[in-house]
């Protein structure tokens, strides 16, 4: 039996996840940024959904849309 999946929506949730004091500065100094995490829910047509996760500021831009 061959179903077909249709992206119906994906929304994006842009979280700031707070540390500790004692981590913060380590974070700010190492790994700048870290603290912006992207959060994003897709549904499908058939109603399937699903939820990821992406560190905003990891690496480096691939696209124009970064």
């Amino acid at each position: 039996m061959l179903s077909t999946h249709a992206i119906e929506s994906i929304t994006r949730t842009v979280l700031c996840i707070p540390f500790h004091e004692r981590c913060r500065l380590v974070k700010t100094v190492r790994v700048n940024g870290w603290s912006m995490v992207d959060l994003y829910r897709v549904r499908s047509t058939s109603g399937m959904e699903g939820i990821g996760e992406n560190l905003a500021l990891y690496g480096s831009p691939t696209s124009s849309e970064s």
